[in-house]
């Protein structure tokens, strides 16, 4: 950043935004979660019998906050060029976040948000700047570049 190195550590990233440095959750665990019924809780959601990963749209979402949660997540945490559909490890992230937290632990905001750094970084594909707004100024405020 701004030309010079630096090294955080993942609960530094967490401390930063304030998110929780103990939860257990990041891209490659929360998966084995089985509590989720995908169908279940889209119904819920949506009105809609199940759930479909080909055709479930996210603007079935009844809930207007469920869906600007969504759409941060795709944009945050998911490297979607578009929010229009659904998968299911976004409708996990959303019950997940409705869970009771002493039952399961957060999500590792963190762990999330450097898997999406990492793959824009390296992907030869679409290899592009890490832009992501605000998160980024946060960052650089904590690293000690005030100019931001």
């Amino acid at each position: 950043m701004f030309n010079q190195q630096h090294s955080l550590s993942l609960d530094y990233l967490n401390t930063i935004f304030g998110w929780p440095t103990n939860a257990e959750y990041g891209p490659m665990g929360f998966w084995a979660i089985e509590d989720c019924d995908a169908d279940l809780f889209w119904q819920g959601i949506s009105g809609e019998e199940s759930f479909n990963p080909r055709a479930s749209k996210a603007s079935s979402i009844v809930s207007l906050l469920l869906r600007i949660v969504h759409r941060l997540l795709v944009i945050a945490l998911f490297r979607k060029q578009e929010a229009s559909a659904i998968i299911k490890n976004e409708l996990r992230v959303i019950w997940l976040s409705l869970q009771d937290p002493t039952q399961y632990h957060a999500l590792n905001n963190g762990a999330f948000l450097l898997d999406r750094f990492v793959s824009t970084a390296s992907d030869e594909v679409f290899k592009s700047a890490i832009l992501s707004g605000g998160m980024i100024t946060i960052i650089s405020r904590a690293l000690g570049h005030c100019g931001c």
